[in-house]
């Protein structure tokens, strides 16, 4: 790869965003320093020079020490927005961008909150919205050696899915971990996702979300329907409530991934919705309580579903959860959170018909959501927490074919093994997907460029006339890349 570059600075600073953009090892990029981009008649880049030989010798390559000083790539490595560049795979990260605005989401945000924990000690109830220099200057704050303060909903998600898998396999009987899981998401998508100003940030933000739950989902299903029986083709197109059998069968045991989808695809549509979205944005609390209601008219049976018996695991019916996780989100005063408590205790009871321990787990779950946002765990737990409720999904949709193996005569085993294949298929995942982002053919986000020198600009670190050469450059670069986009000379007019 080849760039080529008007001024007489910033070679390292373009070599490493061109990198982070094309996906590739920053050494494979030349940077060469030109006088002027070659241009046609008609003013526009020569697309045929600039792919040609460079005049030039490329700029060298900088010290790769991590204890270079003064590095122009990465000014502010080892900091909050280097750690927003590489956990959220966006390279054009900047000091003032926050974690939703960058596209962070549930789930995303587990991993991120226990590295930032580790970075700064202790995080603000309201981190994921602060930009990243606020977040920064928290660095060096006194911390505790042997607790650490953990974001609620790490936590909720990591015992909510050992109760789960625990009681799968006779370890307890401590049932309701997926219900209150439901409600997490629900929380964290009122928490991220609805936090996005505009309605097209949110209806992407929240398909993105539906996408990293289906793909993995419907791969793993698919696999299983080949391999196992009991399961058909309405688990592969995660509508078994509907299209399986109305009683509970091996064919169930994906309903929280069906009722997580459908949950978020409905969100997804109301949303969409100019007038509701707009109306969202000014009653933000308002809106979660009429969701609720609406969820709640459907658990009552006050709009009659016509459902089979197998209720309490049907889309439909435990939509309240999410709902009432939503609610929670919005609650910001002491009234607030009387009112979305009041729902809990209203919504819950009774749901799970001579189940009171069920209903004690979930009421228990939504109500710390309502009042407690970050808890106090040992420090030497927060990396555990953190992988179990990363590999939450994971987890539950593979512990099904682990733990029934084991479960009469280890079942110890069998918790301790299911937990162990979940957080190692996930870290497979996450392995895959990496592998395959390297492998794509990403168009340069010359606008994240132009953006990150913006910034440093602003903050005074480059002269003025490096700065007005720099963005005409990019501006010729970001012209001849519409034109050019799919020629094979190169991915724009000033990287061949």
């Amino acid at each position: 790869m080849a760039a080529r570059y008007v001024g007489s600075g910033g070679a390292d600073e373009l070599r490493s965003v061109v990198a982070g953009l094309c996906r590739m090892p920053s050494g494979l990029v030349d940077v060469h320093l030109v006088d002027d981009i070659p241009r046609l008649p008609n003013g526009k880049p020569d697309l045929c020079a600039l792919a040609g030989p460079a005049a030039s010798d490329p700029v060298p390559q900088p010290d790769p020490s991590p204890s270079a000083p003064g590095s122009a790539a990465q000014p502010w490595a080892g900091s909050v927005t280097a750690l927003y560049a590489r956990l959220l795979d966006r390279p054009d990260a900047c000091p003032d961008d926050s974690f939703v605005a960058l596209g962070g989401d549930s789930l995303s945000y587990v991993e991120m909150s226990v590295q930032l924990e580790s970075l700064l000690g202790s995080l603000p109830d309201d981190w994921h919205v602060q930009p990243a220099a606020s977040l920064e200057a928290r660095q060096g704050s006194s911390r505790s050696r042997l607790w650490s303060r953990l974001d609620l909903t790490v936590l909720l998600r990591a015992v909510a899915i050992v109760l789960v898998v625990g009681s799968h396999a006779n370890v307890f009987m401590v049932m309701g971990g997926a219900h209150v899981l439901l409600g997490v998401a629900g929380y964290n998508v009122a928490r991220f996702t609805l936090a996005l100003p505009e309605r097209r940030e949110r209806v992407r933000h929240l398909a993105g979300s539906v996408g990293r739950i289906v793909v993995p989902s419907v791969a793993w299903i698919a696999l299983v329907t080949v391999l196992a029986a009991g399961y058909g083709w309405p688990n592969l197109l995660l509508s078994n409530w509907w299209l399986g059998p109305d009683r509970w069968t091996d064919a169930w045991q994906f309903w929280y991934v069906e009722a997580l989808v459908l949950i978020l695809v409905a969100t997804l549509a109301l949303v969409a919705v100019p007038r509701l979205n707009v109306w969202e944005r000014r009653e933000p609390f308002l809106v979660a309580v009429a969701v609720v209601a609406g969820a709640l008219a459907l658990r009552f049976e006050l709009i009659p579903l016509g459902s089979g018996s197998d209720r309490i695991h049907s889309p439909a019916y435990v939509a309240f959860a999410f709902a009432v996780g939503w609610a929670a989100a919005q609650a910001k005063t002491f009234a607030q959170r009387l009112v979305v408590s009041a729902l809990v205790l209203v919504s819950v009871p009774g749901f799970f018909v001579d189940d009171r321990q069920r209903d004690l787990v979930v009421v228990g779950g939504l109500l710390l959501l309502v009042w407690v946002q970050q808890v106090w765990v040992p420090r030497s737990l927060v990396r555990l927490l953190g992988a179990l409720a990363g590999a939450s999904l994971w987890i539950y949709l593979t512990h099904w074919q682990v733990y029934p193996y084991l479960e009469f005569r280890l079942p110890l085993a069998a918790l301790g093994l299911s937990l162990l294949v979940g957080v190692a298929m996930w870290a497979l995942a996450q392995r895959v997907g990496g592998c395959a982002r390297l492998l794509s053919e990403p168009t340069p986000n010359l606008e994240g460029w132009q953006r990150q020198r913006t910034w440093r600009n602003a903050a005074g670190g480059l002269t003025g006339r490096a700065s007005r050469t720099t963005s005409s450059a990019a501006s010729d670069a970001a012209s001849a890349t519409r034109r050019t986009s799919s020629t094979p000379m190169g991915r724009s007019g000033a990287l061949s």
